[in-house]
């Protein structure tokens, strides 16, 4: 099996605080300069991305709290999810004012935590998981007054915790932790008994016309039974159990499983009644073209009940 990186970027901790200051500065202003912030945006993520690139890394592969800096700048350098976030923080700034606040830093952002507050000799750090951007007014005057005390501070915290479980709420939280699950593993399609190089290639010229570009692949580093196979697009890797990587694994099982993630790969995921779907109708109906569907799906199924 290949052996996973691990790097530090240095000064990520400094952009990441320079970046919510200028957002903080740009939201109190009566009329602030989008643009700007956009391009700001755009120049950080790119520079980040170079970083990556010349180390050989992805996220995943940083410390957490450089992991988490880092997929809150590239999941930002969308101006959709900019704007989103930038309103978020601009609306909060007149809570926040509305609820008594003042002489505060605030921020949105990929954190351990749902919110909080902390006295600091400059004055009060509040932040909030990204996870609220996109929430509506009520949760956000929620979250003002989860800081604010008062009899309806108990009730607030519920509220907040509830929206949690919301599709808005997970939509963000997924997208950014597909950057945290970003991966580089040392070159390891070659496992003990199979290779993933010559599984891909079996199956991009049967399926794909050879069209398939070739993917990162890599073995996992646990015998995972149930969880088979993932696509990561943010890193185009494909990773497979090492479970499989066994003699007595039929070479049409890991075919198929190089095929289902291949599917992912270029179908893609599709938003639909605010829920999003992978292994939609089509998706489905994709699935079982491949020769040996029946086969493999009953050799899976007895394999994860013996487990």
């Amino acid at each position: 099996m290949g052996e996973r990186k691990s790097w530090r970027i240095e000064g990520l901790a400094n952009v990441v605080a320079g970046l919510h200051g200028l957002l903080l500065r740009e939201a109190q202003e009566g009329e602030p300069d989008f643009l700007k912030l956009h391009t700001v945006f755009q120049k950080e993520a790119s520079s980040l991305s170079r970083a990556l690139h010349t180390a050989g890394i992805q996220p995943g592969n940083l410390p957490t709290r450089s992991m988490r800096a880092a997929a809150w700048i590239l999941f930002l350098r969308d101006m959709e999810q900019l704007h989103t976030h930038f309103i978020a923080v601009k609306r909060m700034v007149g809570l926040l004012n509305q609820a008594g606040f003042r002489h505060y830093d605030l921020n949105f952002s990929y954190s351990a935590y749902l919110f909080r507050y902390s006295p600091r000799k400059t004055g009060l750090q509040v932040s909030f998981h990204e996870g609220f951007i996109n929430a509506p007014l009520d949760i956000h005057q929620a979250l003002a007054q989860t800081g604010a005390g008062g009899r309806g501070r108990s009730a607030a915290r519920d509220r907040v915790r509830q929206h949690t479980q919301s599709h808005a709420f997970r939509a963000v939280k997924d997208a950014l932790e597909e950057y945290s699950r970003a991966v580089f593993v040392a070159a390891d399609a070659q496992g003990q008994h199979f290779d993933l190089k010559a599984a891909f290639e079996r199956v991009n010229w049967a399926y794909f016309a050879g069209k398939q570009a070739l993917p990162h692949l890599c073995w996992s580093g646990s015998h995972n039974y149930r969880k088979l196979g993932h696509y990561n697009p943010v890193s185009d890797t494909i990773q497979v159990s090492s479970s499989l990587d066994q003699p007595g694994t039929p070479e049409y099982v890991l075919d198929f499983i190089l095929y289902h993630e291949l599917l992912h790969r270029d179908l893609g995921i599709v938003e639909q009644n605010q829920r999003q779907l992978a292994h939609r109708a089509e998706f489905r109906r994709h699935e079982q073209d491949f020769a040996h569907y029946d086969e493999a799906r009953f050799f899976l199924q007895e394999l994860a009940a013996r487990k």
